[in-house]
């Protein structure tokens, strides 16, 4: 028999990023991105690394914005929902924690 509690997890979770509008998101809780081209190539830029490389994948982006922003027809951002939830609900509890 399927576990309920891990569809009603999954539910409340998507309810929640499904209403969520991100203007800013750091760059460690993105996977990769899927790039569309005007000239109709496709990229996927990996950004999964240990944490030293991450701290550079900022500049990386950066620079590779800057250099094809005029061909850039769409962008995927492909977040690691998993590290956001976790980062989210530390958060909740630490803040509902000291502010009784």
């Amino acid at each position: 028999m399927p576990d309920k509690t891990v569809d009603k997890d999954e539910k409340y979770w998507q309810d929640i990023f499904n209403t969520v509008n991100f203007d800013y998101l750091p760059v460690e809780y993105l996977n990769s991105l899927l790039v569309k081209f005007k000239d109709g190539r496709n990229w996927e830029i990996d950004l999964r690394s240990k944490e030293q490389e991450r701290k550079s994948n900022d500049k990386i982006l950066q620079d590779f914005f800057q250099q094809y922003n005029k061909e850039i027809v769409h962008i995927d951002f492909r977040v690691d929902l998993k590290k956001v939830k976790n980062d989210v609900s530390k958060r909740t509890k630490r803040f509902l924690k000291f502010n009784k």
